[in-house]
């Protein structure tokens, strides 16, 4: 089973298909939320534990749910990981990835500009502006 670490709870949308996205309980290990073929935004990667689960937690709670996925040398198998990968839970459905271009930068810009925050204001060792679509393909 992946490592995967949730920030705080939410109601909020997932804003690519409309569907609510799931409740996230406190920082622990739970199931993976994303649904394989959607793309999600990777927003930092070989975070410690640490910072990973309190970006998530920082995001979340600011309207933008995200996990962190053990990375566990390029599987998610295993939970002695020691690096995690930051991963928004915004999905983009693969068949609409052109036609949500304009989401799809509303949504990387709000990330860039809690990460400015993140990166002065709370210790953070990373600004989320190097992030990147990925499609999800467990």
């Amino acid at each position: 089973m992946p490592t995967i670490e949730m920030g705080g709870s939410t109601g909020a949308s997932a804003a690519g298909t409309g569907a609510k996205a799931p409740p996230t309980p406190a920082p622990g290990l739970t199931v993976d939320p994303r649904v394989p073929g959607q793309n999600y935004l990777h927003l930092a990667g070989r975070l410690s534990r640490s910072e990973a689960t309190r970006a998530a937690a920082y995001l979340t709670e600011r309207g933008q749910p995200a996990i962190a996925v053990g990375m566990d040398s390029g599987t998610l198998q295993g939970n002695n990981t020691e690096k995690f990968w930051l991963i928004s839970l915004f999905d983009v459905p693969v068949g609409r990835f052109n036609a949500m271009e304009g989401q799809r930068g509303v949504h990387k810009e709000r990330i860039a500009a809690l990460g400015e925050i993140w990166a002065r204001d709370h210790s953070g060792t990373v600004s989320f502006h190097d992030s990147y679509w990925v499609k999800y393909d467990p």
